[in-house]
């Protein structure tokens, strides 16, 4: 079944409108991610930040999550 991109883009930005409001004056990154989906569309995202700074926070926060012991379960 094909991912529809547009859906899924449309659904992103409906949440983006809440989630922007309820987190000010933070800014946000929501990342989605379908594990069984084809190579290339697995993972989209929306946010309110530039792109730099958006790699930025997700170079920080990999950097973080790699410096723990690895645990289990899910977050």
């Amino acid at each position: 079944m094909a991912i529809d991109l547009s859906r899924t883009n449309q659904r992103l930005q409906g949440l983006a409108r809440v989630i922007g409001p309820g987190v000010a004056p933070s800014r946000f990154i929501l990342l989605t991610f379908d594990p069984k989906g084809p190579a290339g569309s697995q993972t989209n995202y929306v946010s309110n930040i530039d792109r730099q700074d958006a790699i930025a926070a997700m170079k920080e926060i990999i950097a973080r999550w790699e410096g723990q012991s690895q645990q289990k379960g899910s977050a």
